[in-house]
Protein backbone atom coordinates (compact mmCIF):
# COMPACT_ATOMS: atom_id res chain seq x y z
CA UNK A 1 0.00 0.00 0.00
CA UNK A 2 1.26 3.50 -0.85
CA UNK A 3 1.11 6.40 1.56
CA UNK A 4 1.52 10.01 0.52
CA UNK A 5 4.22 12.12 2.08
CA UNK A 6 1.94 15.10 2.63
CA UNK A 7 1.59 14.50 6.36
CA UNK A 8 5.20 13.35 6.68
CA UNK A 9 6.52 16.54 5.13
CA UNK A 10 4.35 18.60 7.45
CA UNK A 11 5.72 16.71 10.44
CA UNK A 12 9.27 17.19 9.21
CA UNK A 13 8.78 20.93 9.00
CA UNK A 14 6.94 21.22 12.31
CA UNK A 15 8.71 18.67 14.45
CA UNK A 16 12.07 17.72 12.98
CA UNK A 17 15.42 19.08 14.13
CA UNK A 18 17.94 19.96 11.47
CA UNK A 19 21.42 20.14 12.94
CA UNK A 20 24.28 21.99 11.30
CA UNK A 21 27.62 21.35 12.91
CA UNK A 22 30.20 24.11 13.36
CA UNK A 23 33.79 23.02 13.93
CA UNK A 24 35.82 25.00 16.48
CA UNK A 25 38.96 22.86 16.78
CA UNK A 26 40.16 20.08 14.51
CA UNK A 27 43.42 18.11 14.68
CA UNK A 28 44.27 14.84 12.91
CA UNK A 29 48.08 14.91 13.43
CA UNK A 30 48.72 14.54 9.70
CA UNK A 31 50.99 17.60 9.43
CA UNK A 32 54.77 17.25 9.35
CA UNK A 33 55.39 19.09 12.62
CA UNK A 34 54.79 17.70 16.11
CA UNK A 35 53.44 19.01 18.35
CA UNK A 36 51.09 20.49 15.75
CA UNK A 37 50.93 24.24 15.22
CA UNK A 38 49.94 26.09 18.43
CA UNK A 39 49.87 22.84 20.43
CA UNK A 40 52.33 22.50 23.32
CA UNK A 41 53.89 19.60 25.19
CA UNK A 42 54.66 19.24 28.88
CA UNK A 43 57.20 16.43 29.24
CA UNK A 44 58.24 14.88 32.55
CA UNK A 45 59.80 11.62 31.41
CA UNK A 46 63.09 12.02 29.54
CA UNK A 47 62.62 8.86 27.45
CA UNK A 48 58.93 8.50 26.55
CA UNK A 49 56.42 11.26 25.87
CA UNK A 50 53.91 12.33 23.21
CA UNK A 51 55.24 11.84 19.69
CA UNK A 52 53.75 11.21 16.27
CA UNK A 53 52.98 7.61 15.26
CA UNK A 54 53.15 6.90 11.52
CA UNK A 55 52.21 3.22 11.85
CA UNK A 56 48.93 3.33 13.76
CA UNK A 57 46.08 5.77 13.17
CA UNK A 58 42.30 5.91 13.11
CA UNK A 59 42.25 7.94 9.91
CA UNK A 60 44.98 9.09 7.56
CA UNK A 61 48.44 7.73 8.35
CA UNK A 62 49.35 9.39 11.66
CA UNK A 63 48.19 9.71 15.25
CA UNK A 64 49.65 10.92 18.54
CA UNK A 65 51.19 8.27 20.79
CA UNK A 66 52.88 7.74 24.14
CA UNK A 67 54.79 4.52 24.73
CA UNK A 68 55.47 3.33 28.26
CA UNK A 69 58.93 3.78 29.74
CA UNK A 70 60.54 0.34 29.91
CA UNK A 71 62.88 1.58 32.65
CA UNK A 72 59.70 2.14 34.71
CA UNK A 73 60.15 5.85 35.19
CA UNK A 74 57.04 7.83 36.14
CA UNK A 75 55.19 9.50 33.26
CA UNK A 76 52.92 12.54 33.31
CA UNK A 77 52.98 13.60 29.66
CA UNK A 78 50.55 16.34 28.64
CA UNK A 79 49.67 17.39 25.11
CA UNK A 80 47.91 20.76 25.21
CA UNK A 81 45.64 22.15 22.50
CA UNK A 82 45.60 25.70 21.18
CA UNK A 83 43.33 28.18 22.95
CA UNK A 84 39.74 28.15 21.70
CA UNK A 85 36.69 30.31 22.31
CA UNK A 86 33.15 29.18 23.21
CA UNK A 87 31.68 32.59 24.01
CA UNK A 88 29.10 32.37 21.21
CA UNK A 89 28.51 28.63 21.53
CA UNK A 90 25.61 27.00 23.39
CA UNK A 91 26.00 23.27 22.71
CA UNK A 92 29.71 22.38 22.37
CA UNK A 93 31.18 18.91 22.53
CA UNK A 94 34.55 17.23 22.15
CA UNK A 95 35.10 14.00 20.30
CA UNK A 96 38.23 12.00 19.55
CA UNK A 97 39.47 8.48 18.82
CA UNK A 98 41.74 6.52 21.16
CA UNK A 99 43.43 3.13 21.43
CA UNK A 100 44.97 1.74 24.64
CA UNK A 101 45.17 -1.30 26.88
CA UNK A 102 42.25 -2.13 29.17
CA UNK A 103 44.41 -4.82 30.79
CA UNK A 104 47.05 -2.29 31.90
CA UNK A 105 44.87 0.77 32.49
CA UNK A 106 41.69 -0.52 34.14
CA UNK A 107 41.64 -4.21 35.08
CA UNK A 108 43.35 -6.27 36.37
CA UNK A 109 46.04 -3.57 36.40
CA UNK A 110 45.68 0.17 36.85
CA UNK A 111 49.17 1.22 35.82
CA UNK A 112 48.32 4.17 33.59
CA UNK A 113 45.50 6.56 32.76
CA UNK A 114 44.43 8.68 29.83
CA UNK A 115 42.96 11.88 31.24
CA UNK A 116 41.29 14.68 29.30
CA UNK A 117 41.02 18.02 31.08
CA UNK A 118 39.70 21.46 30.25
CA UNK A 119 41.83 24.39 31.38
CA UNK A 120 39.86 27.65 31.63
CA UNK A 121 42.89 29.77 32.45
CA UNK A 122 42.32 29.38 36.20
CA UNK A 123 41.59 25.69 36.82
CA UNK A 124 42.30 22.46 35.03
CA UNK A 125 39.36 20.07 35.41
CA UNK A 126 39.35 16.42 34.38
CA UNK A 127 36.28 15.80 32.19
CA UNK A 128 37.03 12.25 30.99
CA UNK A 129 39.22 9.20 31.62
CA UNK A 130 39.27 5.76 30.04
CA UNK A 131 37.23 4.53 33.00
CA UNK A 132 34.25 6.40 31.51
CA UNK A 133 34.17 3.88 28.68
CA UNK A 134 33.39 0.74 30.67
CA UNK A 135 34.82 -2.48 29.27
CA UNK A 136 36.76 -2.18 26.02
CA UNK A 137 39.08 -4.35 23.97
CA UNK A 138 42.84 -3.82 24.19
CA UNK A 139 44.29 -1.62 21.44
CA UNK A 140 41.07 -1.30 19.50
CA UNK A 141 40.21 2.19 18.28
CA UNK A 142 37.24 3.66 20.11
CA UNK A 143 35.31 6.91 19.80
CA UNK A 144 34.79 9.16 22.81
CA UNK A 145 32.38 12.10 22.97
CA UNK A 146 32.39 14.61 25.83
CA UNK A 147 29.73 17.21 26.56
CA UNK A 148 31.33 20.66 27.01
CA UNK A 149 28.15 22.59 27.81
CA UNK A 150 29.62 23.57 31.18
CA UNK A 151 32.12 25.70 29.22
CA UNK A 152 29.67 27.32 26.81
CA UNK A 153 30.04 31.10 26.88
CA UNK A 154 33.67 30.94 28.03
CA UNK A 155 36.88 31.91 26.28
CA UNK A 156 40.59 31.20 26.74
CA UNK A 157 40.00 27.45 26.95
CA UNK A 158 42.53 24.69 26.32
CA UNK A 159 42.31 20.90 26.28
CA UNK A 160 44.92 18.82 28.09
CA UNK A 161 45.47 15.19 27.02
CA UNK A 162 47.49 13.44 29.71
CA UNK A 163 49.25 10.09 29.90
CA UNK A 164 49.80 9.40 33.62
CA UNK A 165 51.34 6.28 35.13
CA UNK A 166 54.27 3.94 35.70
CA UNK A 167 54.84 0.62 33.91
CA UNK A 168 51.79 1.26 31.73
CA UNK A 169 51.30 0.53 28.03
CA UNK A 170 50.90 2.28 24.69
CA UNK A 171 48.29 5.01 24.18
CA UNK A 172 47.30 6.43 20.78
CA UNK A 173 44.75 9.11 20.05
CA UNK A 174 43.57 10.80 16.88
CA UNK A 175 40.96 13.01 15.18
CA UNK A 176 40.38 15.58 17.91
CA UNK A 177 37.39 17.86 17.27
CA UNK A 178 35.55 20.50 19.26
CA UNK A 179 32.24 21.23 17.56
CA UNK A 180 28.82 22.71 18.10
CA UNK A 181 25.54 21.37 16.84
CA UNK A 182 23.23 24.26 16.12
CA UNK A 183 19.60 23.09 16.12
CA UNK A 184 17.39 25.04 13.73
CA UNK A 185 13.96 25.86 15.09
CA UNK A 186 10.74 26.11 13.11
CA UNK A 187 11.49 29.73 12.21
CA UNK A 188 14.84 28.69 10.71
CA UNK A 189 13.69 25.73 8.65
CA UNK A 190 12.87 27.91 5.66
CA UNK A 191 16.47 29.10 5.54
CA UNK A 192 17.67 25.57 4.82
CA UNK A 193 15.97 25.65 1.38
CA UNK A 194 15.36 21.94 1.33
CA UNK A 195 12.85 19.67 -0.31
CA UNK A 196 11.67 16.06 -0.18
CA UNK A 197 10.85 13.65 -2.97
CA UNK A 198 9.24 11.53 -4.30
CA UNK A 199 5.58 11.79 -3.33
CA UNK A 200 4.21 9.18 -2.89
CA UNK A 201 7.34 7.37 -1.78
CA UNK A 202 8.26 3.86 -2.87
CA UNK A 203 11.34 2.19 -1.30
CA UNK A 204 13.42 5.40 -1.36
CA UNK A 205 12.87 8.70 0.45
CA UNK A 206 15.11 11.56 -0.71
CA UNK A 207 16.00 14.87 0.92
CA UNK A 208 18.03 17.71 -0.60
CA UNK A 209 19.34 20.92 0.92
CA UNK A 210 21.54 23.79 -0.22
CA UNK A 211 23.17 23.80 3.22
CA UNK A 212 25.17 21.02 4.82
CA UNK A 213 22.93 18.86 7.01
CA UNK A 214 24.70 16.49 9.38
CA UNK A 215 21.56 14.99 10.84
CA UNK A 216 17.85 14.97 10.04
CA UNK A 217 15.51 13.80 12.80
CA UNK A 218 11.87 13.13 11.98
CA UNK A 219 9.15 12.56 14.54
CA UNK A 220 5.64 11.15 14.29
CA UNK A 221 2.55 12.68 15.85
CA UNK A 222 3.34 10.91 19.14
CA UNK A 223 6.70 12.63 19.32
CA UNK A 224 8.57 9.40 18.54
CA UNK A 225 11.70 9.65 16.41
Amino acid sequence: MKYTLKSTIALAVLFSSLSVSGQILNEDFENSSFPPLNWTLTQTNSSETWVVDSKNSKSGIKSAVVNYDKSLGAQNEILISPTFDLTTVTDPYLDFEFSMSYFWSVSPNNNYDFKVSVNDGVNSTVVWTENNEGNFEDYTWRSAKIDLKAYAGKSNLKLEFSYVGTDGATLNFDDVKVSETAVLGVDDVGEVKSFFYSNPVKDLFSFQSKKKIDELAMYNTLGQI
